[in-house]
This record gives C-alpha cells, sequence and structure tokens, in this order.
C-alpha cells in the first residue's frame, strides 16, 4: 500500500503525512543517506507501519552495517512483528549491545521460547541500566 492509499484510508495524519513526504523527498535526493532511512522507518514504526518500518531500518542497516542503533530498531520491530528469528539474528550482530539492545534481544529469545538465553539478556540489561526496570 503506497503513502498516498494510506492517507486517503485514514491511516496516517496529516503530521505524519508531512514528516513522511518530507523524509521521502531527502531520499530522493540522497539514497544512501541512511540516517534519513532510519528516520523514516522511526515515523513508521511509530505509526504502527511495521513492514514499512522495515524496509527503512533495513536499508539504513544496508548501508551502515555496523550501526548498532539501526540494529537495535531493526531487531525491535522484526520482534514486535513476531519474527524472533530474524530479531535474533539483528540484534546478536550489535553485540556488544546497549542496555536497549539487551532488552530488546532478552524480548525476541523469550518471544523464541528461549527462556534462559532470554532471562539473561534481560538482567545485562538492567545491569547496564536499572532504570529499565520502570
Amino acid at each position: 500500500m503506497g503513502v498516498v492509499a494510506l492517507l486517503f484510508s485514514g491511516c496516517l495524519d496529516s503530521k505524519i503525512q508531512q514528516r513522511v513526504d518530507t523524509l521521502e523527498q531527502q531520499i530522493q535526493s540522497k539514497p544512501t543517506d541512511a540516517t534519513v532511512h532510519r528516520d523514516l522507518g522511526q515515523v513508521w514504526f511509530d505509526a504502527g507501519h511495521d513492514e514499512k518500518a522495515i524496509e527503512h531500518w533495513s536499508m539504513a542497516a544496508k548501508l551502515e552495517p555496523q550501526n548498532a542503533e539501526t540494529l537495535t530498531l531493526l531487531g525491535t520491530v522484526y520482534a514486535r512483528t513476531g519474527d524472533y528469528k530474524n530479531a535474533i539474528t539483528v540484534l546478536t550482530a550489535a553485540r556488544p549491545g546497549t542496555a536497549k539492545n539487551d532488552l530488546a534481544l532478552g524480548s525476541a529469545l523469550l518471544g523464541a521460547e528461549m527462556q534462559k538465553e532470554g532471562i539473561e539478556s534481560l538482567k545485562r540489561a538492567l545491569k547496564k541500566d536499572p532504570s529499565l526496570k520502570g
């Protein structure tokens, strides 16, 4: 479904649509700018359009394969869609991870019914950032 179709179906409000349009224009002029793909992926993720988020975060990861932030975002959206195998693969590639990465990896591992590994990852996340407990 294209952006225009999403707008007409009422799925995007005008502020989100404006942000999408701006970022897509930037991508047209700089298709290899990983930051713009990452930003557009975030807009789609926040709007609940996971497949579009995967599309743009995958491109950002392809352009900057060592960017841990991008890998964490991509892994998080894979986990949200129930694609735990890809989530674990991507989140593991971002190792050693940040607390957010460890949290996302723990959640993906638990989703994949790998309880022991998931709990260990969650413990690492909390050790790195105790504020995640809340």
